[in-house]
């Protein structure tokens, strides 16, 4: 349910490695039970009768406690504060007796900053909790299950997008929600049209494989006179356009994961318990990215893209993966060259599609913890859902409120079918929650360290990497599997 969408997907490492010291403390609690009563008082001595007195009017109603509601989470300035503030100003119009008092922080220093918080003494009441960081959370005891919430308040979990609810669910058992899903992002391949117009080339088939993707990519890769990749004459000093933008191929990254799956199958197995980096077809697909990057030059170096921002939407590559946000932010830059989305390529498992999602939680040992299951469930319900959603910024985790991702100009013209509908179950793309196993922090530095040669410059093999990776990763999965 990202990782992929870089910046909106990497989390500082010091984050994760800070949750592992500081909240080893944290145990999960059961949902909160009704308060005992208060012990009987002493009987009094008994009185001398009074004359009976008119009967008196009904004493008013007491007046539900004053509750100040803590809530942290990442929210950028401007429409995700705006609509996170009218939300705070409704529920507290709704319940009189609450106040709300948020932390908005920075994306990036949120995953740094939330273990230190809940070790701290002021525990917030609700909290953001991302799917890539949800087992740590959960297999530590850090949040409550909120499964127990849903239970108590009839609340369906088929409102939300299946693969959302796994990825948040205990992945031992799935019997424990560690965060209710509050949006989804599924992943495409977008295409400038116009330059694969200008290179005479058709735009993909839905059913593309990898192997037909690679060289339509080294087509699309030009140099300043022109030649591109694999003719005679192509100087590879002197690139001016590029087939497709980078992006990380491991699953440290969401965006190649669909594409893995389909060429190689799951990088784990079904349980988190064994996985698959020193498989062939893992290593063949690892290896063809970094052939691309720097053999094929038709994804940019590093270098080749400092500086230059965002490289799909500033017309240097002909391609790139991203989530539907990829419109909102075309059409917020008020972009102008023609483009679609397509599905990933396919291999001999088929094609799939990758979603992501964030979600909120309540803390373990939050002192108004129902209170902030209240809260939590206003914000992730089908009424705030389709709120949001119809900013075009975020994709929605209730399945009623999908339909209002729709741009309102229909550009591009292949986003329902490709973004929504195999999402909706409507597509014969089947859609697959991204895979964030426990410790993924602690991955993503193996990965860098094992793979970077092989990306950068390739002074390495993919083979000779992950015969290194894969039994650190293994270590790791059996370090989870014991707690």
């Amino acid at each position: 349910m990202t990782r992929s969408n870089v910046t909106r997907r990497r989390f500082l490492s010091g984050g994760a490695a800070a949750l592992g010291a500081v909240l080893l403390a944290a145990c999960a609690a059961p949902a909160p039970t009704a308060v005992p009563s208060k012990p009987a008082a002493p009987p009094k001595p008994a009185e001398a009768a009074k004359p009976a007195e008119a009967p008196k009017a009904a004493a008013p109603s007491k007046a539900a406690p004053q509750i100040n509601l803590n809530w942290i989470t990442p929210a950028a300035v401007g429409l995700e504060r705006d609509f996170y503030t009218s939300f705070m100003k409704d529920y507290e119009t709704r319940n009189a007796n609450i106040k709300i008092q948020v932390s908005f922080e920075a994306w990036n220093d949120y995953f740094v900053k939330l273990p230190t918080v809940l070790a701290s003494g002021s525990i917030p009441d609700s909290i953001h909790l991302h799917g890539s960081i949800a087992q740590d959370y959960g297999l530590r005891g850090a949040v409550k299950n909120l499964f127990d919430y849903m239970k108590r308040d009839n609340i369906d979990k088929n409102l939300y997008f299946e693969p959302l609810i796994q990825q948040m669910a205990d992945y031992k058992t799935g019997t424990k929600l560690w965060a209710l899903p509050k949006d989804s992002a599924a992943y495409a391949f977008y295409i400038n049209k116009e330059m694969f117009e200008k290179a005479g080339i058709p735009f993909p088939k839905r059913d593309w494989s990898f192997t037909e993707f690679r060289e339509v990519a080294k087509k699309l890769t030009k140099d300043k006179n022109g030649r591109s990749s694999g003719e005679t004459g192509f100087d590879e000093k002197s690139i001016v356009q590029w087939g497709i933008a980078w992006s990380d191929p491991l699953p440290s990254g969401d965006a190649w994961q669909m594409t893995a799956w389909g060429v190689a199958g799951p990088w784990y197995n079904e349980n988190y318990t064994k996985p698959y980096f020193d498989n062939p077809d893992h290593v063949q697909f690892l290896q063809a990215i970094a052939d691309m990057r720097n053999k094929d030059r038709s994804i940019p170096t590093a270098g080749d893209a400092m500086g230059q921002g965002d490289p799909w939407r500033n017309g240097l590559v002909a391609m790139t993966i991203a989530h539907h946000a990829h419109v909102f932010f075309y059409n917020a830059e008020k972009k102008t060259f023609k483009f679609d989305v397509t599905n990933a390529p396919g291999g001999k498992l088929g094609q799939f599609q990758g979603v992501a999602c964030s979600g909120f939680t309540v803390p373990a040992k939050a002192p108004n913890a129902d209170e902030g299951w209240n809260f939590v469930k206003f914000l992730c319900g089908e009424e705030k859902q389709c709120e949001i959603v119809s900013a075009k910024r975020w994709g929605s985790a209730v399945k009623p409120c999908e339909k209002n991702l729709m741009p309102a100009d229909n550009n591009p013209p292949s986003f329902k079918e490709i973004l929504i509908d195999p999402l909706m179950g409507e597509a014969k793309v089947k859609t697959q929650g991204i895979l964030y196993p426990p410790f993924l922090s602690d991955m993503k530095q193996v990965w860098q360290t094992e793979y970077d040669p092989v990306f950068n410059g390739g002074s390495i093999t993919a083979a000779d990497a992950s015969k290194k990776a894969q039994p650190q990763i293994q270590a790791l999965l059996d370090k989870a599997a014991k707690m």
